[in-house]
């Protein structure tokens, strides 16, 4: 699968399945086991040093474990109509954001389009985990394919 392809699979969940979680984060396992890119906003605090941009679900204290969710976007478009963003928009590896959400207490997954309330979603820090993600599709569905037995 290519990049563009990703993000068209990406946009098309967040028109058809955004409810489907399971099947939103096996897409982006899918993205990081083929070295894929994801589209999110960033915040630039050196020449070589980028922070991916989250929301913080309680205000009160940014601090609690897994109150983040790293700001991500389904297609350049929906991204750019993000009235809110003011820092850069950019590319980055499914597998650095992937890696970063799992590795830091205070993240609890990804938000794609926090800003249309349509088109959001939330892929669960819980599923970005390959194992977590079987475990889960093998207890709804019956089976890892998500088609059931």
């Amino acid at each position: 699968m290519t990049n563009r392809q990703f993000w068209a699979k990406l946009d098309g969940f967040s028109k058809t399945k955004k409810d489907d979680v399971l099947g939103l984060c096996k897409l982006i396992r899918q993205g990081y086991k083929e070295d894929l890119t994801m589209i999110c906003g960033v915040r630039h605090t050196a020449p070589d040093i980028v922070h991916q941009l989250y929301i913080n679900i309680d205000e009160s204290d940014p601090t609690i474990p897994g109150n983040r969710f790293m700001l991500c976007f389904t297609s350049m478009s929906m991204a750019r109509s993000d009235k809110m963003l003011t820092e850069p928009i950019e590319t980055l590896p499914v597998r650095f954001v992937v890696d970063n959400a799992l590795n830091k207490a205070v993240i609890g997954g990804l938000v794609f389009n926090h800003h249309d309330e349509d088109r959001i979603m939330i892929c669960p820090k819980e599923f970005l985990s390959e194992t977590t993600l079987m475990k889960a599709m093998e207890a709804v569905f019956g089976s890892t394919d998500g088609q059931g037995k």
